[in-house]
């Protein structure tokens, strides 16, 4: 759950804020926040991801990739900023056109949160009855464009997380939930979804793929 910030460190004017994802594993708790903040919360995605929004808030349905679609749901809104959570590549945010519900000073903010592991170049670890096989970003992209935009983007920079950005530019902001504890939600949350629980053999396929490739280019 989001802990409102403190009353006496709630002087934000409320904004109309548009929200393009906002449903996600970690982009959730940004619409829950700015409700709870007293904003004026919209969000904008194809539905899919299976969990509610927050309580007060617009969800409006369209792929964002559609320009047309959502050109025609954002038609006469006006926003002051734009969170977006479902761009993943220069490219994407580049395309991005809320032009039909933006005011004159909103913003566009690509948000990600995922990236690889600090001392590590672009890759993947397939497994395998070879162990762990190190494929290059490029190369699963090469194989597969479903996959290829979020791996070259946010992904293909090794980093060391740290939170003092946010901490500047919201003073209340606290990590309320150890890593443990959240891991733990994470497994609990996956264990009574058993609907979830499904191999996808599409992905088992390309990963036998990669791993043969992988294994040929090292020999």
């Amino acid at each position: 759950m989001v802990n409102p910030l403190d009353a006496a460190a709630d002087t934000v004017a409320p904004q109309n804020i548009l929200f393009l994802g906002g449903t996600g594993v970690i982009s959730a708790a940004a619409p829950e926040r700015a409700v709870a903040l007293g904003h004026r919360v919209t969000i904008l995605n194809r539905g899919q991801s299976g969990k509610p929004a927050p309580a007060g808030a617009e969800v409006l349905h369209a792929d964002i990739r559609d320009q047309d679609a959502v050109r025609a749901v954002l038609q006469g809104r006006e926003f002051d900023g734009v969170a977006d959570f479902i761009a993943f590549t220069p490219d994407q945010a580049r395309s991005r056109d809320c032009s039909a519900g933006r005011r004159q000073r909103a913003r566009a903010t690509p948000s990600r949160r995922m990236n690889t592991c600090p001392g590590t170049r672009s890759t993947a670890c397939l497994r395998g009855r070879w162990g762990c096989v190190h494929v290059p970003s490029e190369t699963i992209a090469a194989h597969s464009p479903h996959l290829g935009p979020s791996l070259l983007g946010d992904r293909a920079h090794s980093v060391v997380f740290d939170n003092a950005k946010i901490k500047s530019l919201v003073p209340g902001f606290a990590a309320a939930i150890p890593f443990a504890d959240g891991t733990r939600k994470i497994v609990d949350w996956h264990d009574s979804h058993p609907e979830l629980q499904v191999v996808d053999q599409s992905f088992m396929d390309l990963s036998d793929r990669l791993i043969r490739w992988a294994r040929r280019a090292a020999d």
